[in-house]
């Protein structure tokens, strides 16, 4: 008994050793199988259940099989490696993966060593677990391309054994794996089963593929002016940092072509985008818009940066919804930004369109250099501004406002907590008028003005874990100048808000100054929940020794005492509010607007309202009122619905509608959106645009999965 285990003690000892040395063989016949040419490639890795040297010098391994190499990595259940033709056969079922760019399916395979060269049967190729490619054989050719015959592709998940959304089917699929292409010969492009397109030749982005030459996704569009058409974007890569986008717009009243061009530098940016129509609005004519800007980074921390538009007559830009603004902006800035420096030149030039309450070009410049620094002597922080500005005719009676500024402030900790502010302005400034105006010729002002300001920040934890903040806030403040007679141009519109409650100045131009003695109190409260909810108040009012009548009454600070500023904000959890009123001693608004958003799961719901006191310093004769409001539903994972809804109660009616429903999963997206319009002639524009994307071409960054129902 004894004797019979030592042998078969002494037998399994021999098979061991051969097993171990029938593998080190394997490991070395499978690194001596990579060619010169790829020595410096990652080393092969070798497992399986079972591993013999057959009589003819092949190599079996069998059960569980897991060969890598780097991010490479094939399964399969048999392989048989021939040193003699240096040839690999696979049974499978095969997986082969790269990283998780690429994975190839199989039933049986004949590869080379190496895995650069070979045939694939029973073939399905998937791309970043998106777009998957199905033969009945595949080709791979130098590590490479993947050349498929009798295929078909598709992004779509097949549900129920039912045809996918759409799918091409091909005579033969070429995969580039290194340019990202998929190359289809005899094409047929399928909907639901259904042939819709066929084509001798068809390139596609793959999975992988974020920029590439190609059609985009096209628009079906209809308005009221122009009739019902189509626009059929086309990208063009001219290399890895430009592109230009081609788009035909072809509708019942319009011949456009659409263009978009970028360009990336190393210093800079540059972007042309616009059109050429040729339309029935205006028969016989060539109509036009052009937007262009750059941006340029120039040595010592210097930006130029420029903004051009330019347009064949003033309703263009609007009636192809290309630009909302009632004007053409040109400008040209050179700035400089450090931590204690500021450096601006500025030209630019505005143009009316349609709607616009000017007729003329106006022209302006500016040029502005400031400097931080800190008065050792004072402590606290100082500035040193120069501000020159050349208004052109049409912006105001002067030609050119020169200013040199010289602020100071300092803040300090009191006794109790106190935050004690004292802050000093002075202002030296000249002013060319313009002949006929009045004033005319030159003018010069000095302005100077202080101010001391106290804050008292009170904390408090509770046990809760919520915190409140209390901060009472009182200012007064002087300004006196030695010039009245300024005419205010560039400040009809002060708006009144927490931002400047504390403040020297609240006249968002410079022709105005506010002088005199004035005052101004108020309190800041904040509460923080240990739940994340946060609210904010704010309560002020200003009071000026002297009624100067420079304010308005819908800016609110008119008078000896100005309106009652209330402010606040709430944010628990998915709801968020907003909101700022301004009432007098009478209780009467003067000036209201709320915001609110709030989202419960899938909906989305946002509403506000603007109410202002009719003001004819501000060019409104009747009060303005008005309230939007929008909402956003997700309907399950796929479907995605909104309205939104603008009406002007001053006018009585709606100036802005508008619906809109998406329908998007892991193959296409399409969008189906309404809109209606008041334009600046006063009629309603209506506009409705249709959508269509494949989704699973190229990379858009968004991977997006669906689900099959049961």
């Amino acid at each position: 008994m004894s004797g019979r285990t030592h042998g078969k003690g002494a037998k399994g000892a021999r098979r061991a050793g051969r097993r171990a040395w029938l593998l080190a063989l394997a490991l070395v016949i499978l690194a001596a199988a990579v060619p010169a040419r790829a020595q410096n490639a990652p080393p092969t890795v070798l497992a399986s259940d079972r591993l013999w040297l057959l009589e003819d010098g092949r190599l079996v391994a069998e059960g569980n099989i897991l060969v890598e190499r780097g991010d490479a990595r094939l399964t399969a259940r048999r392989i048989v490696y021939d040193p003699a033709a240096d040839t690999i056969v696979v049974d499978g079922p095969i997986y082969y993966s790269e990283g998780d760019q690429r994975l190839l399916l199989g039933s049986i395979a004949e590869l080379d060593a190496d895995f650069r060269n070979g045939i694939l049967y029973g073939a399905r190729e998937l791309i970043q677990e998106q777009m998957q490619i199905a033969a009945a054989e595949a080709e791979l050719v130098e590590g490479r391309y993947t050349v498929m015959r009798k295929a078909v592709g598709s992004a779509c998940r097949i549900c129920n054994g039912g045809p996918p959304i759409w799918q091409v089917r091909a005579e033969k699929v070429i995969h580039d794996s290194v340019e990202g292409r998929l190359y289809f010969r005899n094409a047929r492009f399928e909907m639901i089963g259904v042939p819709v397109l066929w084509t001798p030749r068809l390139v596609m982005p793959d999975s992988s593929t974020r920029r590439a030459t190609g059609f985009l996704r096209p628009e079906f569009r209809g308005t009221d002016k122009l009739g019902s058409g189509v626009k059929l974007p086309y990208f063009i890569t001219l290399g890895d940092h430009a592109d230009l986008t081609l788009t035909p717009y072809l509708a019942e009243h319009t011949r456009t072509l659409e263009f978009r061009y970028r360009r990336a530098f190393r210093a800079a940016r540059l972007t042309f985008q616009g059109a050429v129509s040729s339309d029935d609005v205006m028969p016989g004519s060539l109509r036009y818009y052009l937007d262009a800007s750059a941006s340029i980074s120039l040595p010592r921390d210097f930006t130029l940066s420029f903004g051009a538009e330019i347009a064949s007559d003033s309703t263009y830009a609007s009636e192809y919804d290309y630009s909302g603004s009632d004007r053409l902006h040109n400008e040209a800035t050179l700035s400089r930004t450090r931590r204690m420096e500021y450096i601006r030149l500025t030209a630019s030039s505005d143009v009316p369109l349609a709607g616009s309450t000017s007729t003329r070009t106006l022209f302006q410049s500016r040029g502005i250099y400031e400097r931080r620094f800190v008065p050792f002597a004072l402590g606290g922080q100082g500035k040193l501004g120069f501000d020159l500005h050349a208004p052109g005719e049409g912006y105001g009676s002067d030609e050119y406002h020169a200013t040199v500024a010289l602020d100071w402030s300092r803040t300090s900790t009191l006794a109790g907590g106190l935050r004690g502010t004292l802050a000093a302005r002075a202002l030296a400034e000249g002013f060319q008028f313009r002949p006929g105006s009045t004033p005319s010729g030159q003018l010069w002002r000095t302005t100077g003005a202080v101010s001391a300001e106290l804050r008292w920040p009170l904390a408090r934890a509770g046990r809760d874990g919520a915190r409140d903040f209390l901060e009472p806030v009182a200012q007064i403040a002087w300004t006196g100048t030695n010039n009245t007679s300024v005419p205010n141009e560039d400040g009809l519109m002060p708006e009144f808000d927490e931002g400047n409650l504390i403040s020297l100045g609240r006249f968002p131009g410079k022709d105005a100054v506010e002088r005199g003695l004035s005052a101004a109190v108020g309190v800041n409260y904040a509460r923080e929940t240990a739940g994340g909810a946060r609210l904010g108040l704010t309560l002020g009012r200003v009071f000026h020794a002297e009624d100067t009548g420079l304010f308005s009454a819908a800016s609110g600070l008119d008078g000896n005492a100005s309106d009652w500023l209330l402010a606040g904000h709430l944010s628990l959890g998915e709801l968020h509010l907003a909101s700022r009123t301004l009432i007098d001693d009478s209780l009467r608004v003067t000036k209201a607007e709320t915001r609110a958003g709030w989202r419960i799961g899938n909906l989305g719901l946002g509403a506000g309202h603007l109410w202002m006191l009719a003001d004819p310093a501000e060019g409104r004769a009747t009060p303005a009122s008005e309230v939007w409001l929008g909402a956003e539903l997700g309907l399950g994972r796929h479907w995605t619905t909104s309205v939104n809804y603008r009406y002007d109660f001053t006018a009585g009616q709606s100036s802005q509608a508008g619906a809109g429903v998406v329908y998007r999963n892991e193959c296409i997206e399409v969008g189906l959106h309404w809109k209606r319009e008041l334009q600046s002639a006063g009629t309603q524009e209506s506009t409705i645009s249709l959508t269509l994307g494949l989704n699973g071409v190229g990379n858009d960054g968004r991977p997006y999965a669906r689900r099959c129902a049961g």
